[in-house]
């Protein structure tokens, strides 16, 4: 399969049986999806999982968009509601204005998620796709993700998240913190 865009998320240790024992051996399994010649964003990523992936999107000619780079993002409010978040691209080229994104999904990761999901979706319209404004916006803020810091009961909270690794666990405990600050909570795992 050739995408017309690739995209690779921020890599942590997981699927060791898998994918290698070290973050280099898990980069390099994941850059499997750059293909030449193809745009390749990518979420920030540690330096030894970057290092691999610019290496072999050098290797096979693809441009290499950095979320965090080459578009910046700034989280702007977040609540039980959703959150908002600004993206800009820093580079000296001619670029939009800055543009505030709503998201429903909750968690300081989610808008990482979203910022690199925004970034994907730049790029494949420079390339020629013909995605309105009003689609990028309506579909973020429409996007749903269950069992990721899903808010089943608000009083008391209920929150159900599939957190399988301990960067995701790590990722759950601080979006907690954010939403319910009062200590005291179960965790059913």
């Amino acid at each position: 399969i050739t995408p017309e865009v690739s995209v690779i998320t921020a890599l942590y240790l997981e699927h060791t049986m898998i994918l290698g024992d070290t973050l280099r051996e898990i980069a390099g399994e994941k850059a499997g999806i750059i293909k030449p010649g193809v745009p390749v964003v990518v979420a920030p990523q540690q330096e030894e999982a970057l290092q691999v992936i610019e290496e072999i999107a050098r290797e096979r000619s693809a441009p290499l968009i950095q979320v965090g780079v080459d578009v910046v993002y700034t989280p702007l409010e977040s609540s039980l509601e959703g959150q908002t978040f600004l993206v800009e691209e820093p580079s000296g080229e001619p670029r939009e204005s800055p543009r505030e994104i709503c998201i429903s999904l909750l968690g300081p990761f989610q808008v990482d998620n979203a910022a690199v999901a925004y970034t994907v979706l730049k790029t494949a319209r420079e390339i020629g796709m013909h995605i309105p404004d009003s689609a990028v916006r309506d579909g973020m803020k429409a996007a749903l993700w269950p069992a990721r810091f899903e808010v089943v009961r608000k009083s008391p909270p209920v929150v159900i998240d599939s957190a399988h690794n301990p960067a995701a666990i790590q990722k759950l405990m601080d979006a907690v913190q954010l939403y319910f600050p009062n200590p005291g909570f179960r965790l059913v795992f």
